[in-house]
């Protein structure tokens, strides 16, 4: 059964890793962790880290909102059930 969704719990900086490489590869991703805060953080690094594949020209600006997209923030456990 091919994987097409995946869940990453910790948005610390493996976690946040894990999910940067995860959604331009085309895996829907849902990043959990206990605090909206560190969620923000980690949401803003992995934006960062992605707008900077698009100035070095690795990533098309359309692929990037494409997997952008792809990420969902999480403080709910049950949210990985699937």
């Amino acid at each position: 059964m091919p994987i097409h969704r995946i869940g990453v719990v910790g948005a610390g900086t493996m976690g946040g890793g894990i999910a940067e490489a995860a959604i331009p590869q085309g895996f829907s991703t849902i990043l959990y962790d206990v605090g909206e805060e560190i969620l923000t953080r980690a949401r803003d690094r992995i934006r960062a880290d992605v707008e900077r594949r698009v100035q070095r020209r690795r990533l098309t600006p359309a692929k990037s909102e494409e997997a952008l997209g792809r990420l969902a923030l999480t403080t709910r456990l049950e949210d990985l059930n699937d």
